[in-house]
């Protein structure tokens, strides 16, 4: 198969959200077994801690990426060196060849046990100065798959959390 799509899916969203709602519903399955619904006083402090500091950079991200490849469709054709994206407001055909940089913005600590700690996106630029947005949202591996399709080598950079600038 010469031609790849991408595009955001409920299961590439499930696998980024995955670790987090599975942690969380079980920490809070087990608070709501041992003491109910009553927060105990330390208890309220250390969940907002958690959701200030874990929960809340995690689904800002995650909408962020959500509503940058909403409805968005990245082609890639292998053979012919073409690569397609199309949303609402753009509708863009390039060349390999006419990629001129592509950075790759991932959250510090990926792998860890950060909730946000595996987004990243792609910013590919063009040598007519248009860019295109392609996240993690858009293709699950996206830190191994991009960079050797295209066969484009990106620089990388690390920030608190990938959120798109």
């Amino acid at each position: 198969m010469s031609s790849l799509t991408f595009r955001i899916t409920s299961r590439t969203q499930l696998a980024m959200l995955g670790w987090m709602i599975s942690v969380y519903g079980v920490l809070i399955a087990i608070y709501l077994y041992f003491y109910g619904f009553t927060i105990q006083s330390p208890y309220k402090y250390i969940f907002a801690a958690f959701f200030i500091l874990d929960i809340l950079p995690a689904l800002l991200v995650h909408f962020q990426y959500l509503s940058k490849n909403n409805g968005a469709v990245l082609t890639i054709d292998r053979t012919s060196h073409d690569l397609t994206y199309k949303n609402d407001t753009l509708d863009f055909k390039y060349q390999f060849g006419d990629i001129e940089a592509m950075e790759h913005v991932a959250s510090y600590g990926g792998g860890s046990w950060y909730s946000f700690s595996e987004y990243r996106y792609f910013k590919i630029q063009f040598k007519d100065k248009n860019e295109i947005y392609v996240t993690c949202l858009m293709i699950s591996d996206i830190k191994n798959v991009l960079e050797t399709i295209l066969g484009i080598q990106a620089t990388k950079k690390l920030r608190l959390v990938a959120f798109i600038k």
